[in-house]
């Protein structure tokens, strides 16, 4: 008898695909520069039933606060709905005086970070 999988995986993007995907910022999530570095302020998801009541009578922050260095700052300012992974990492080769390959490999953990996090959308085109 063959063993069947209760659990399918969703097939994953080809690198093509994740290169030419266009990153954009959610307009919830405010950005609040300074220096060298942008915080990001990510409101949280509002919790119902009781963990929602004992959330809002505790004074429970209404977002929470990603800190970006220089470099991500710089990623995050290119994420405007305009350029395609391909295209910021470039821009990061470009500015930083990294490889492509090397710049590729750290964005896409980055974009994924912040993808997890709220702050951003993957578009494909």
């Amino acid at each position: 008898m063959a063993a069947v999988s209760l659990f399918k995986r969703r097939p994953q993007p080809s690198r093509e695909n994740v290169r030419q995907a266009v990153p954009r910022q959610l307009p919830h999530v405010e950005a609040i520069p300074s220096d060298e570095t942008t915080l990001l302020r990510v409101p949280l998801k509002e919790k119902l039933g009781a963990t929602g009541w004992i959330a809002r009578k505790s004074n429970s922050p209404s977002h929470h606060e990603i800190e970006l260095d220089e470099i991500g700052a710089f990623v995050w300012s290119l994420c405007d709905g305009k350029r395609n992974v391909a295209g910021i990492a470039a821009a990061l080769s470009k500015h930083y005086k990294i490889t492509t390959h090397e710049a590729e490999a750290s964005l896409l953990d980055f974009l994924d970070s912040l993808r997890r996090r709220g702050c951003l959308t993957l578009e494909r085109k």
